[in-house]
């Protein structure tokens, strides 16, 4: 896949694009279906398949006192929207100043001045422009005037509820894993580079890997059966969410440390994902490191019996 970014460039392709407009934060079962959509009618058409997108979420700009957390960030984004078929994306900064257009004026100078469109593809809920005061009869006005075509794809929904990324963030964020991954399509993970840590876990016997997760939505504190991604390579361990609280670390010291199992290689620096199982204990504070020792040996049996049962097959979307 293609990513442009908003320099000038020529038109992508003179046999015409098939575009989506999004966030798509997630890239859930209901962005899969559009995104689908796209591929399908972009290959019949023999046109080009195209995605939209904008960093940062939009949320963030206009309304930062929410501290909006991403599902995933925006690199592992254009992954999966590429995993999918889509062969060019191109990413908008979100500013205010963006904000404030209309519809028409955002299709002409993003999208109507640039490619040469011919049919763009939405949700039936979709709105655009500022104040989202767009709607798709709106869109398909413009389309009329400009010659391209517009779709409704009817939502993905899951118990007559719509499947959106708000509800997949909610599901995460209360450590509920199993109907994350019904709405994803696959098992929720965090990407993130390994920073150096305390080195308290090699200490221990349990060496760890510290990954970064400013931003990114996270279940509730505690220890989880994982599976770990590193390159095209899946190992088995088991990560911890919190604070270290016997250590007495800060408060505002959240981070993910990972335990991978049977693995000794220097992945310092290395881009990893974690891919979430299931849930074993609370964060708990140990009296002593002996007692906390014990009770990761005991972690990791547990972990070990579990993945064990799991297939890695269908459990997470290939990137």
């Amino acid at each position: 896949m293609k990513v442009i970014s908003e320099v000038p460039y020529k038109v992508l392709n003179k046999k015409g694009l098939v575009l989506a407009i999004g966030v798509f934060d997630g890239v859930h079962r209901g962005h899969q279906r559009l995104l689908k959509e796209v591929v399908k009618t972009a290959k019949r058409l023999c046109y080009v398949s195209g995605v939209i997108t904008f960093d940062p979420h939009p949320i963030q700009i206009l309304n930062p006192a929410a501290a909006l957390p991403l599902v995933i960030p925006l690199k592992e984004r254009l992954k999966l929207i590429a995993s999918l078929g889509i062969k060019a994306c191109m990413v908008v900064n979100f500013t205010k100043s963006l904000s404030g257009q209309s519809g028409g004026e955002f299709l002409e100078k993003y999208i109507l001045s640039r490619f040469a469109l011919k049919a763009i593809i939405v949700g039936e809920d979709f709105r655009f422009g500022s104040g989202k005061g767009s709607s798709i009869d709106d869109m398909i006005r413009i389309g009329k005037e400009k010659g391209f075509a517009v779709k409704v794809v009817k939502l993905s929904r899951k118990r007559k509820h719509k499947i959106g990324s708000s509800t997949v963030r909610h599901h995460i964020s209360l450590g509920e894993l199993s109907e994350a991954r019904k709405l994803l399509g696959r098992s929720y993970s965090v990407f993130g580079k390994v920073e150096k840590g305390y080195g308290r876990g090699k200490v221990m016997g349990f060496p760890t890997a510290n990954i970064s997760s400013e931003g990114i939505v996270l279940p509730p504190d505690g220890v989880y059966a994982v599976f770990v991604r590193i390159d095209k390579e899946i190992y088995s361990g088991m990560a911890s969410i919190g604070y270290r609280p016997t250590f007495e670390s800060s408060k505002t010291d959240r981070n993910i440390e990972v335990f991978i199992f049977d693995f000794s290689r220097d992945i310092y620096k290395k881009e990893i994902e974690i891919i979430f199982a299931k849930r074993l204990r609370d964060e708990v504070k140990f009296a002593s490191s002996a007692d906390l020792i014990a009770e990761m040996k005991k972690d990791k049996i547990a972990a070990s019996k579990i993945l064990k049962r799991i297939t890695v097959r269908g459990l997470h979307l290939s990137l």
